[in-house]
């Protein structure tokens, strides 16, 4: 279930140079492209140990959910933003969607299975939500060219949360079950 909502939630993705390619349409010199991405980096790098220390607090998959409304929000915003100050912002919180989601979807990998198939995990997920990086740029890159540098933006916060819905009801009814499992034992137990 977590490896559908994170392969959806990477299809959402397009590639990161699509948000230089809106900084240049909104303006910023090529000069700054460096500088731009680099706050990105730098809110990913500083945020990375407290969404860690956050998710140990209130679970993985509660802070992986923030993190893509958080994805969903920046993504929203980069379809509409016509100032370059609001733009330096966005791509600070892009950096903040990432601290809050890439080693937090990791943990929740490492929660979902057994010592003994953890490295496969591993590889499953990073190749379902790597070869979803493909598909997904193409779609941005088709929606640019198309409809504008709204729609690509649009189109994978609409993803996103889509991702995300996914992933909460199904948690819900996971919840509800180990739930039910938990009682039941506890009948069985009595």
């Amino acid at each position: 279930i977590f490896l559908v909502a994170a392969t959806l939630f990477a299809l959402a993705r397009g590639s990161d140079a699509f948000l230089l390619l809106r900084a240049q349409g909104l303006g910023v010199a090529l000069m700054l492209f460096p500088l731009l991405y680099g706050v990105s980096n730098i809110v990913f790098a500083l945020l990375s140990t407290p969404a860690g220390m956050l998710s140990d607090t209130i679970g993985h998959r509660n802070t992986f959910m923030i993190g893509m409304a958080l994805f969903a929000a920046t993504y929203i915003a980069f379809s509409f933003v016509g100032s370059i100050s609001v733009l330096w912002v966005l791509f600070a919180a892009y950096g903040c969607y990432q601290a809050l989601t890439d080693g937090v979807g990791r943990a929740i990998v490492a929660d979902l299975v057994g010592e003994d198939a953890r490295a496969t995990a591993f590889g499953v997920y990073n190749a379902c939500t790597g070869f979803a990086l493909i598909p997904a740029s193409v779609i941005f890159g088709f929606l640019w060219q198309w409809l504008g540098p709204a729609a690509p933006f649009q189109y994978g916060a609409a993803l996103a949360i889509l991702a995300l819905v996914i992933f909460g009801v199904l948690r819900l009814k996971n919840g509800g079950l180990r739930k039910k499992i938990t009682n039941n034992q506890r009948i069985l137990n009595i």
